[in-house]
């Protein structure tokens, strides 16, 4: 006979179990793909993509936005659930040294975009963030936040240059 704590345990590993049934049956249709990691990116970016669209958002921005998560994705050389924050500033460290140098605002629509990305493959409304966990076993972070986001151009000092700034008393 089981006592209660075993109970418990059991049935809140079939609850999860279930869970991920429902995700998996959610995203993919009850198949599972052969190829789990690609076809979960796959997915994640098209779930993105229709969000976007029932937002308004135009073709050009949601190809632009997906372009630049596959861009990323090949730079830090791992899924999207497996990034950590020290990914993200170093691509943007890349991007902004010689000989690119792209603008600091280049940069910042970078990581808002990154950013944006990851919420919607943590937002727990979607399947992802489960098949993550409890599928490959890693659980999506944030990367991009408060702490390591460039600050928006009112709130850092521009150089005399960019200000217009041409030394006149």
């Amino acid at each position: 006979m089981l006592d209660s704590s075993s109970s418990d345990v059991a049935r809140e590993r079939s609850a999860r179990e279930r869970g991920l049934e429902d995700a998996l049956r959610r995203a993919f249709g009850g198949v599972e793909p052969l190829r789990l990691e690609e076809a979960l990116f796959e997915a994640i970016l098209a779930g993105w993509g229709r969000q976007q669209t029932s937002r308004q958002l135009s073709a050009a921005t949601k190809r632009s936005r997906d372009g630049l998560v596959r861009r990323f994705h090949a730079h830090a050389g791992m899924w999207p659930w497996e990034w950590r924050a020290e990914h993200i500033e170093e691509w943007i460290a890349d991007l902004a040294a010689p000989p690119r140098r792209l603008a600091v605002s280049t940069l910042r629509a970078y990581q808002v975009t990154v950013r944006l990305f990851v919420e919607y493959l943590l937002d727990r409304r979607y399947p992802w963030a489960l098949i993550c966990e409890q599928r490959l076993g890693h659980a999506p972070r944030r990367i991009v936040d408060e702490r390591n986001l460039i600050r928006h151009g009112s709130d850092y000092d521009l150089s005399s240059a960019a200000r217009g700034d041409l030394g006149h008393g």
